[in-house]
């Protein structure tokens, strides 16, 4: 077998469906840099042990109300990027690229623009690139694409891995179940 070859199933691939949203991306659309949209609530652990200067009560309040508001923060850029409202579809991805229809006529070397919405618990907003490696028409006024990610950075790449493994424990444990049964 072949080195690229090789690569190219370097990565575990699940099926799901989440919300995508995607655009080619051309010379007058600005090009941003991929990334894991902020995660408010993540920035306040440190909080979570009071120095003694505080009611342990009240500090447990100030706590949960700051976490409230880092989850309506985190809502609120998913909902501005588009992703709170977006199209839930089929898709197969995995660190290395994903496949996915979309309505817009591309060709092969395209620059695709994804944002995804990964199901996890807080959901995971992330926007990235790709360039378009095979493209099938249904006929019906979509197209089948999939792409390879690129200019991605460690952060994004380690959430759609850690994203794919859960994905693919959690069907295996379905599997298992389902052979249980019978």
């Amino acid at each position: 077998m072949e080195q690229k070859e090789l690569e190219a199933r370097g990565y575990f691939r699940v099926d799901d469906v989440f919300p995508v949203i995607s655009r080619k991306v051309t010379e007058d659309s600005p090009y941003r840099k991929s990334k894991v949209f902020p995660g408010y609530s993540m920035e306040i652990s440190y909080m979570d042990v009071s120095d003694g200067t505080v009611n342990p009560q009240l500090w447990k309040m100030l706590v949960d109300i700051n976490t409230k508001l880092g989850l309506i923060l985190e809502h609120l850029q998913l909902e501005s990027e588009g992703l709170i409202k977006a199209e839930d579809m089929p898709v197969n991805i995995s660190a290395s690229g994903i496949r996915f229809k979309m309505k817009e006529k591309v060709d092969i070397g395209d620059v695709i623009e994804i944002k995804m919405l990964l199901p996890t618990y807080p959901p995971v907003g992330i926007l990235t690139y790709g360039n378009i490696v095979q493209v099938n028409d249904l006929g019906n006024g979509e197209y089948e694409v999939a792409l390879h990610f690129s200019d991605m950075d460690d952060e994004v790449k380690d959430e759609i891995i850690q994203y794919a493994l859960k994905r693919q424990r959690e069907i295996l444990r379905k599997h298992k179940q389902q052979l249980d049964v019978r």
